[in-house]
């Protein structure tokens, strides 16, 4: 998923050291525990969201139906989920700079470039489907020019299985989901631009990408293929 306007992000501090270990590329389960959704939770979207994959037919969901995962973001629980993130991913001496990054001006610059795909940073099924984008690139080890249609397509599959699984939330429970599946998207799309010509790093990238995807869809990037209707099995 190419962002046409803006593809090298100011998020390099640590990130190249970040993807060491595709077990830390899963770690993004940090906004579903702080919002009260536990195993149970996750695992009924997943079943949900296995199956908007798999029909053969696009469910359409309502522009009623999206907005139940928008939220009013404010600034003190970017700065906790970012600090989360930190403490997840980077050194105990690089942590402070790192979380600082992702602040106002850093979600007002994404939400501009995804509002060409008609997504936003204050929608948590947008940034799922984003985020999911960016690992199904990274899994496959290219950039790929997603369109605005296959964008909503995975963002109306996205939401149609969550409105079917999780408990109403609060907008600082959907915005610490949502704001983690906006850090790792930049860190992943960053970590594979930065991979071009490392044959080793674009690897270890595709890999950490791989296993972020399973861990949390349920669901193999490289079995998918993207299309206007979201994701789908490759025949």
């Amino acid at each position: 998923m190419c962002l046409p306007r803006y593809l090298v992000f100011a998020v390099t501090l640590v990130a190249p050291a970040i993807f060491v270990s595709p077990a830390a590329a899963q770690d993004i389960g940090g906004g579903f525990i702080s919002a009260g959704i536990g195993n149970a939770g996750i695992e009924a979207a997943t079943i949900a969201l296995e199956d908007q994959v798999s029909e053969p037919g696009h469910r359409t969901v309502d522009a009623q139906a999206r907005t139940e995962f928008n939220f009013v973001p404010t600034e003190s629980q970017r700065r906790r989920t970012a600090s989360r993130v930190a403490r997840n991913l980077v050194p105990a001496p690089q942590r402070d700079e790192f979380a600082a990054q992702f602040d106002d001006d850093f979600y007002a610059m994404i939400d501009g470039e995804l509002s060409y795909y008609g997504l936003s940073t204050n929608n948590l099924a947008d940034t799922y489907a984003f985020w999911w984008l960016i690992v199904w690139d990274a899994a496959h080890g290219v950039s790929t020019d997603t369109t605005p249609a296959q964008a909503q397509g995975v963002r109306d599959q996205v939401a149609a299985a969550l409105v079917e699984s999780f408990p109403e939330m609060s907008d600082s429970d959907r915005q610490a989901i949502s704001d983690e599946f906006v850090i790792h998207a930049v860190l992943f799309m960053n970590e594979l631009e930065a991979s071009a010509g490392d044959p080793a790093r674009l690897a270890n990238i595709k890999s950490s990408a791989r296993s972020a995807a399973i861990s949390v869809t349920g669901m193999d990037p490289l079995n998918l293929r993207v299309t206007d209707e979201g994701f789908r099995p490759i025949d």
